[in-house]
């Protein structure tokens, strides 16, 4: 059995036994994900009021802020977060300015992870004998 074999094998089991898995190895470099927290934590460490212009709308999920209440006796975590989605489009309204390279590293980043999720995609059909593009079609 070939490496990549043994790969897809593992892949199929975790998926089958677990229903997830952690991926380790996988081409972001260290020094993206570096610049990655430290961009998100000169964000974090803004003014209060230059934070606040990136809140999200009541009933929004984008932006700055933190869980919604969606159901009476909802378990909260009054964790404050910044929720962007990076594809299929980005709103530009919650994109934060500050720091200046916020943007481009964040940009570049979602670049990597989209080539990680293609070959994560095409891998899971692997696994599970189907066409290559199965799921690409529909999620990638």
């Amino acid at each position: 059995m070939s490496s990549v074999d043994t790969e897809l094998s593992s892949l199929q089991s975790a998926l089958a036994s677990w229903g997830c898995f952690q991926m380790v190895n996988h081409g972001i470099e260290e020094s993206l994900l570096d610049q990655l927290r430290q961009v998100s934590q000169l964000f974090f460490d803004l003014p209060s009021a230059e934070i606040q212009r990136y809140a999200r709308a009541y009933d929004g999920i984008e932006g700055y802020g933190n869980d919604m209440v969606v159901i009476e006796g909802q378990r909260l975590d009054w964790m404050y977060r910044l929720f962007l989605l990076l594809t299929p489009e980005q709103n530009p309204l919650f994109w934060p300015k500050n720091p200046p390279s916020f943007n481009d590293v964040l940009q570049e980043n979602a670049t990597c992870l989209t080539k990680v999720l293609n070959e994560l995609l095409k891998s899971i059909a692997r696994s599970l004998s189907l066409p290559e593009d199965s799921f690409l079609k529909q999620f990638g």
